[in-house]
């Protein structure tokens, strides 16, 4: 019990999949991807263009920096939406996918996103929370 807590910086299981279900929406709003319910998964299938290809496709949500680094891992500049053709391209040629990401990024939010991975301390998950749900409702907001 206690080993699966430091794994997961305290979080419990239900909150983690709460904020990564909010950033998986917001990554794939911000590709202005269509969400489908499924009932058997309990998270959506979400259809649109991905945003290295621009083919039309499932999307998957991706990262620069690995999910299991935290301070990284509901970050905006980490989070994309991409096929799985492009996603496993991506995660076998990393400097394919850094290009790409400083491309789509700039190089100075890059940095800055790799400078952020790399901060030691714990998370304020709650003040994730509100920064996602608010950004969420912004693009809802807008048409987004």
């Amino acid at each position: 019990m206690r080993r699966a807590s430091r794994r997961r910086a305290g979080l419990p299981k239900a909150d983690l999949a709460r904020l990564d279900h909010l950033a998986r929406e917001c990554a794939m709003l911000r590709a202005n991807a269509a969400r489908f319910d499924n009932p058997e998964p309990r998270q959506p299938s979400w259809w649109g263009a991905c945003l290295r290809c621009g083919r039309e496709n499932w999307l998957s949500w991706c990262h620069v920096v690995t999910r299991a680094n935290y301070h990284a891992r509901w970050d905006r500049d980490n989070s994309f939406a991409w096929c799985a053709g492009c996603h496993r391209t991506l995660d076998q040629y990393w400097e394919q996918k850094q290009s790409w990401v400083e491309q789509r990024i700039g190089a100075a939010a890059y940095a800055a996103l790799l400078m952020r991975s790399r901060i030691k301390g714990k998370m304020d998950f709650v003040a994730v929370r509100l920064a996602l749900e608010q950004e969420r409702a912004a693009m809802l907001n807008r048409g987004e």
